[in-house]
C-alpha cells in the first residue's frame, strides 16, 4: 500500500514485518539470511572456499563476507564476474587471483 514518497517517509525508523511467503523474489534472488552460512566453492572445481559469514551493502553493489577455511576473511563482490550461480547446496563463484591467498584480510 506504499505508493508514493510521502507514504514511504512516514515509515523511516519504523519496523515492518511480512510473512516470507508474501514477498515476491525476482528469479534467481535470494534472501540473505538464506545465503549466511552457506558453503562458498569454486564454480569449476567444487573447491570450498569457506563460509559465507554475512553479506554488507556499503555501495552500489552487495560484498559476500566470506570466512576461509584457515580463519581469514575475504570480501567478494556480488557480481556476475565472480558470484557464478546460488543453489539450495552452496554459493558457486569464479574468483580472481588474490582472493583467496594466505595474505588475505585477517578475521
Amino acid at each position: 500500500g506504499v505508493e508514493t514518497v510521502e507514504d514511504a517517509v512516514k515509515l523511516k525508523n519504523k519496523i515492518l514485518l511480512a510473512k516470507r511467503e508474501d514477498i515476491p523474489l525476482a528469479e534467481g534472488a535470494h534472501f540473505i539470511c538464506d545465503l549466511i552460512g552457506m558453503p562458498v566453492k569454486d564454480a569449476e572445481t567444487g573447491k570450498v572456499y569457506g563460509t559465507l559469514l554475512e553479506v554488507t551493502q556499503p555501495a552500489l553493489q552487495e560484498l559476500y563476507v566470506v570466512k576461509t577455511e584457515n580463519g581469514n576473511t575475504v570480501m567478494v563482490p556480488n557480481v556476475p564476474a565472480f558470484i557464478h550461480h546460488i543453489d539450495e547446496e552452496a554459493i558457486y563463484m569464479t574468483p580472481i587471483g588474490g582472493f583467496f591467498d594466505d595474505d588475505s584480510v585477517e578475521a
